[in-house]
């Protein structure tokens, strides 16, 4: 059938049927969303307010990380007059499984971010020289089945000196 055909017998019909022929559409666009398995569609955050005790004490684990490297990276700028790498610091508890650490130094200032890649949602912890730890989710994300980006939380702060 033509695009020609298909708009004739579309716009020949009695406006009865083209509004029946509307609401089928919507039915089954709503059909089609609710089939969709939940796990394809937007994934649970592993930390917010409905976050597990296990998450919980990941994060907590991830804080205290955060604060050992400030103490850590304090201790270098008296000692040394710089900032230094993590493989440099002293007793340094291991990150919990799924935390990437990334450090950016240069003599006069750091900034230290550890991503949770296990978590949908990108939650990241991050801190500076000032010593403030931040909790953040990016405010936009690509959803990795689609081109679109989605809208998330913005950046939410908390100081846990």
């Amino acid at each position: 059938m033509t695009a020609r055909a298909v708009l004739r017998s579309c716009c020949s019909r009695p406006e009865k049927t083209r509004k029946a022929n509307a609401q089928l559409v919507v039915a089954a666009a709503i059909a089609a969303v609710l089939l969709v398995p939940t796990s394809s569609r937007a994934q649970q955050c592993l930390h917010g307010p409905a976050e597990s005790q296990n998450q919980r004490a990941r994060r907590d684990a991830a804080v205290r990380f955060l604060a050992q490297v400030r103490a850590a990276q304090a201790l270098s700028q008296r000692e040394r007059g710089t900032y230094a790498p993590l493989d440099s610091a002293r007793n340094l508890r291991n990150l919990p499984v799924g935390f990437v650490p990334r450090l950016v130094f240069d003599r006069w200032s750091y900034i230290i971010s550890v991503e949770d890649v296990l978590d949908p949602c990108g939650f990241t912890l991050f801190s500076d020289e000032h010593g403030l730890i931040y909790e953040a989710h990016p405010t936009v994300r690509s959803n990795p089945a689609s081109s679109t980006p989605q809208t998330d939380e913005s950046a939410e702060h908390a100081d846990v000196k």
